[in-house]
């Protein structure tokens, strides 16, 4: 658990942050992106004010009474040198304009750069990276119950497929296999 956040850190890997949205009570999408994509797209100033205490969600507040919500204040991304980014469209700030501007911006790059994974009612994602981030396990309305970080594995799982290449229906995989990890470093002795 990083700063509320579930992951799988690996040193020097790329970080990923996912948000797991509902579309509709049978649809979710999942959305991600890399950390390396938002610190090439932003401002130096961006970066230093996203990572201010200052952003409020009443997600990452869940159990919080309502009048102590605003206690409760978070950096966008994190302190750590392999930044960890915390999003949800839930995510705002009273303070100076200028970490408006700065949450403002980190959106209109999240809308224009992530890329969009359909998911079915009950389906499972699995991200095979270094890490996998997210705020929660739970998804409205109970589409999607976990995610699962697959830390480091040579080859995508099995998913159970049969000699026929028929695997289960609720599982759905994507070519972000390769996307994550063909940058990634190879391991000593390799």
């Amino acid at each position: 658990m990083i700063n509320g956040l579930v992951g799988c850190p690996r040193p020097g890997s790329h970080a990923v942050y996912t948000i797991l949205r509902a579309r509709s009570l049978v649809r979710a999408a999942s959305r991600i992106l890399t950390v390396d994509a938002i610190e090439g797209l932003l401002s130096a100033q961006h970066l230093r004010l996203l990572r201010d205490p200052v952003y409020k969600s009443r997600r990452l507040s869940a159990g919080a009474r309502p009048d102590f919500e605003d206690l409760d204040r978070y950096p966008v991304l994190s302190e750590l040198p392999d930044s960890v980014v915390r999003f949800d469209d839930d995510l705002t700030t009273s303070e100076q304009s200028m970490h408006r501007e700065a949450l403002i911006a980190l959106r209109q790059l999240w809308a224009s750069a992530a890329t969009v994974i359909d998911l079915d009612g009950g389906d499972l994602l699995v991200i095979a990276n270094y890490r996998a981030v997210h705020p929660r396990t739970a998804l409205h309305y109970g589409l999607v119950r976990t995610v699962i970080c697959a830390p480091d594995p040579p080859r995508p799982p099995s998913l159970g497929l049969t000699s026929a290449g028929v695997g289960p229906s609720n599982v759905r995989t994507d070519d972000c296999w390769t996307r994550f990890n063909q940058d990634r470093p190879a391991p000593i002795g390799e």
